[in-house]
């Protein structure tokens, strides 16, 4: 897709994509920390992880080109991220961590190495690559449904809304009594 003069980015562009998979993860604490009204708090992370990014970009890059600058950009976000998460717990006592919250990776790492193993065979046209990651997203949904079915609360949506648009749901309803808790 991207031709042969973008391949040596391809480090760099992973260290990110790892790095803002993280980000997603840990990211949640930043609102939780402005809806409790502790927006100096989350201009101080800001600041620490502009100055931390800057730092890192001076010592990293002479010594690692592209990579160094992921490296830091990454490591800023985390440090942010990590800094919000520790307040967020010291303020509400709780954290958005937990089991239920970080369990569907037991599903996701398996199925990314068998990504990373299949991906050198995928042809490198644009309908193959867009059918490949189709596949692997309904792998990964699949997988998260029977490894770790529904959440009450995830059935009670869809009941929400097969009673207020009076619909049976068909196929994701089936689903629902299947793997779900009700």
């Amino acid at each position: 897709v991207y031709r042969p003069g973008y391949a040596e980015g391809a480090l760099a562009l992973t260290i990110l994509a790892i790095g803002f998979a993280m980000k997603n993860i840990l990211g949640t604490h930043n609102p939780i920390l402005q809806a409790i009204g502790k927006s100096k708090e989350l201009a101080f992370n800001n600041v620490v992880a502009a100055v931390s990014n800057v730092g890192l970009n001076l010592y990293l890059i002479p010594r690692y080109g592209i990579e160094g600058a992921a490296i830091a950009t990454v490591a800023s976000f985390l440090i942010r991220d990590l800094l919000s998460m520790v307040e967020v717990r010291h303020y509400t006592g709780s954290t958005t961590l937990s089991r239920e919250g970080l369990s569907p990776l037991v599903v996701a790492a398996p199925l990314f190495g068998l990504a990373a193993f299949v991906t050198p065979s995928v042809p490198g046209t644009f309908l193959w690559i867009a059918g490949f990651m189709v596949s692997i997203t309904v792998l990964y949904v699949a997988g998260v449904i029977v490894v770790l079915g529904f959440t009450p609360q995830e059935v009670m949506i869809v009941r929400s809304i097969e009673e207020k648009y009076g619909v049976n749901i068909g196929p994701i309803d089936t689903l629902v009594r299947r793997f779900g808790e009700e």
